[in-house]
């Protein structure tokens, strides 16, 4: 993750200092690096469904950092028209991401290639487009052979990430996520009609490329559940369309300014809009990590767990082999890998309805449920044993889980096992 995120910050560093004009480099850096865009409540300084966007902005996968970062250099290798480091760094986002070169592919190169038509220089720029397609193409193949051969769900994945999101959920909280960059795009809209004929080609490009790739994903997330289109709505979504947007901001600052000739006007204008930004900046960064700090108590509790915690996966392996276990997605996830056990949730991949998945275990574990209702539910999913670890024991809200149904084989101050009762002592109580 670490370094997934430097990745991101050097590339969106050079992006900027090799394309943007002197004048433009420092505000775009702020904007682009330090202005936290988290998706809070218009009404309240709190998340919405935190963990839907926001790592996006935040670097949350080392793939998904690594990916963004190497996309972001082919554009720049595009735009430059280096075509051996267009190549390689095009090949490699896809590799890391597919989808971050599938977006640009469909959000910016149809305006390079009608730019190219307008400026007829369109001999230099096919080729180049060309061999970034090839990079994709052959990932994208390649990709596709063996998500076929290792069989369901990966042979249908497109199309069970698309029924995780809903179109609207995906433009709403895209949208507001960009709420504080919307004054800075009304800025450049209002600055380009004073200002388009004086800009050099190169700002020209800039402009019409990023803001491309900040509009088009609005327009295709509500065919993106459509067979025919190549990744699901979120996938459409990444870090570095906010690095376009802040690079954008940076430009309609700039240029709004310049259009007033008293440098006491333009400074003290430039002073105020960069405090302001910071200070609210500011105060949602500290309100979206406050809340997600809380959520990671304790953190990733499957990747360095307790010796007491452990104890209890590796009590598994006692128990007879592919039994069913109910375990919430965190040891879910690597329970199997210890113990010859089958898990009820784990890993998303391997899941083709995990968000379901998740919410009912979720509810079991809350111990809310009936004795009736939590043995029906067991029964129906060949559920045999219990796996009450920290996680599980997080979001419990009874004093005992379902002790009518349970029996305890195993237990220490972090985990306890239970076995699935044959004959219930009576599950008409709760």
């Amino acid at each position: 993750q670490l370094s997934g995120g430097i990745a991101v910050f050097i590339a969106t560093y050079i992006f900027i200092r090799t394309l943007l004009p002197p004048k433009y480099q420092m505000p775009a850096i702020f904007f682009s690096l330090m202005f936290e865009i988290s998706p809070l409540s218009l009404t309240s300084l709190t998340p919405v469904l935190p963990g839907f966007i926001t790592p996006l902005r935040n670097f949350g996968l080392p793939h998904h950092a690594w990916g963004e970062a190497l996309g972001l250099l082919s554009l720049l290798f595009l735009i430059r028209k280096n075509g051996i480091g267009l190549f390689i760094s095009t090949l490699l986002s896809t590799v890391f991401l597919p989808p971050v070169m599938i977006t640009l592919g469909l959000s910016v190169y149809p305006v390079l290639f009608i730019w190219a038509l307008w400026k007829k220089n369109v001999k230099k720029t096919i080729p180049l487009l060309c061999v970034s397609g090839f990079a994709v193409i052959i990932v994208g193949l390649q990709t596709k052979l063996a998500f076929s051969a290792a069989g369901y769900p990966w042979s249908a994945w497109s199309l069970i990430e698309k029924s995780w999101w809903k179109s609207s959920d995906a433009v709403y909280l895209y949208a507001q996520s960009l709420t504080l960059y919307i004054p800075f795009f009304i800025l450049l809209a209002i600055t380009s009609l004073y200002r388009w004929k004086s800009w050099p080609e190169s700002v020209k490009i800039i402009v019409l490329v990023l803001s491309s790739w900040v509009v088009m994903p609005l327009l295709y997330i509500p065919i993106s559940d459509r067979n025919f289109f190549p990744v699901a709505n979120m996938r459409l979504l990444h870090g570095d369309l906010y690095i376009a947007a802040g690079i954008l901001s940076a430009i309609a600052l700039i240029e709004f300014l310049s259009l007033f000739k008293n440098r006491t006007i333009r400074q003290g204008g430039f002073a105020i809009v960069i405090g302001l930004s910071l200070g609210i900046s500011t105060v949602l960064g500290v309100s979206y990590f406050t809340s997600f700090l809380k959520t990671q108590e304790p953190i990733d509790p499957h990747a360095y767990p307790l010796t007491s915690t452990w104890e209890g996966v590796k009590f598994l392996q006692n128990i007879p082999k592919q039994s069913g276990v109910l375990v919430r997605e965190m040891f879910g996830e690597i329970i199997p890998g210890f113990a010859d056990v089958r898990v009820y949730i784990g890993g998303t991949h391997g899941f083709p309805d995990w968000l379901d998945r998740q919410q009912k275990a979720i509810t079991f574990f809350s111990g809310k449920l009936s004795a009736s209702d939590a043995m029906s539910f067991l029964q129906t999913n060949d559920i045999q044993y219990i796996f009450y670890g920290p996680d599980e024991q997080a979001v419990t809200q009874t004093p005992e889980l379902y002790p009518n149904i349970l029996t305890p084989l195993f237990h220490n101050p972090s985990v306890t096992v239970f076995s699935v009762n044959a004959k219930p002592t009576d599950v008409s109580n709760p």
